[in-house]
């Protein structure tokens, strides 16, 4: 099979047409996982036939054309695994004040409320420096 497209093989005699055999994949879980595997599996086989393509492809042209169509299945495929993506560190300062009126609380009622304050900050703080985004293009 070495990555061969569900449409090809759909075609061949004795299998089944590829709208059936997709409805077969909607309905049966197991079918669905198998069928899961198979695409991961084909785009690990995709992308390295890429390196293969590269390295004996003669025709540079042919040899462009062909790693780009398999850079964009495995991508769309596998977009986790060989999806174009960009790393980006959030790093930020931010400085607010408020001030409330606290003149009706207790200066034990106060105490605790600082406390609490200081608490969330400095677990915000924490959040916010730890915190990397994976943005997907």
């Amino acid at each position: 099979m070495n990555g061969e497209a569900i449409t090809k093989i759909c075609k061949e005699e004795d299998q089944p047409h590829y709208s059936v055999f997709m409805k077969w994949v909607q309905s049966d879980q197991d079918l669905f996982d198998s069928y899961a595997r198979a695409r991961a599996i084909q785009s690990d086989y995709f992308f390295d036939e890429m390196v293969e393509i590269a390295d004996n492809e003669q025709d540079l042209k042919r040899a462009q054309v062909r790693i780009d169509a398999r850079q964009w299945h495995v991508g769309k495929i596998s977009p986790k695994k060989y999806g174009n993506r960009l790393m980006t560190q959030l790093d930020a300062t931010i400085n607010h004040s408020v001030k409330p009126d606290l003149s009706g609380l207790s200066a034990e009622a106060r105490e605790e409320l600082r406390t609490l304050l200081i608490d969330q900050m400095r677990q915000a703080k924490q959040t916010i420096e730890s915190y990397a985004v994976e943005v997907e293009e």
